[in-house]
């Protein structure tokens, strides 16, 4: 979900409810404790230098459970941080504590901000010799779900030689 189509939904709520990958919601006093735009500069597989820029939100849940984060709120602290960062309508996604420290994309269902797990892939599938997806011409974005890919089950031989360029 780009950070615009956030907004607008944010506008629209009168709750704020997120719920997580398994269909548990996350409680109701969690706090959104950062804003932030994130920069990332990287170099591919196949050598090709990149940046990908997101907002991340960081959703918290602490042992204070008197005081609940209303959307006009949520929606007001990032609008002020909108010209300060200097941000366009980037893809957003939210930083959780679970397990360890985990990052899901952000998608609306009936209301509720569902959070979705992302998927790394291969965007240099023409230098490694990785097949492309049939569906898409262009290689998914980190930061988007990519649909799993089947692992080989015996390794392949002649594809990737030391030097190719290959991952």
């Amino acid at each position: 979900m780009k950070i615009q189509d956030f907004l607008q939904t944010l506008a629209k709520l009168s709750e704020l409810r997120w719920a997580l990958p398994d269909g548990s919601l996350v409680p109701a006093h969690a706090h959104v404790t950062e804003v932030a735009l994130m920069t990332r500069r990287f170099v591919d597989c196949g050598g090709t230098h990149r940046m990908e820029r997101r907002i991340q939100l960081q959703l918290w849940v602490a042992n204070d459970v008197d005081h609940r984060l209303d959307p006009s709120k949520l929606l007001r602290i990032i609008r002020e941080t909108e010209s300060w960062m200097e941000w366009d309508n980037h893809e957003m996604e939210v930083e959780y504590q679970g397990k360890t420290i985990e990052r899901y994309g952000v998608e609306i269902m009936e209301g509720i901000f569902a959070l979705q797990p992302l998927q790394t892939n291969c965007l240099a599938p023409d230098r490694c010799g990785v097949p492309m997806l049939e569906e898409a011409s262009n290689p998914p974005r980190h930061f988007e779900e990519a649909p799993p890919q089947p692992r080989p089950q015996s390794p392949v031989v002649g594809r990737c030689k030391p030097g190719s360029g290959c991952c």
